[in-house]
């Protein structure tokens, strides 16, 4: 049962990370999208932003094909 457990929050914390790596994605490129795109300190926050309200809006890796 112990060896279940721990098993069960590896798998936890794995998921809980790969999930994160999503949100946090934008902050690592806005330097380049900021040379590229010209972006004004504004339009960085609203890019950094549109990550995770896009993840929680579409559900995510949780989203159901049947509706």
């Amino acid at each position: 049962m112990k060896i279940e457990r721990w098993q069960a929050l590896f798998w936890i914390s794995i998921s809980g990370l790969f999930a994160l790596s999503k949100w946090s994605s934008a902050s690592v490129i806005i330097p380049e999208l900021k040379v590229i795109w010209g972006l004004t300190p504004i339009s960085k926050t609203w890019v950094t932003a549109s990550v995770p309200i896009g993840f929680v809006k579409t559900g995510g890796p949780f989203e159901s094909s049947s509706a």
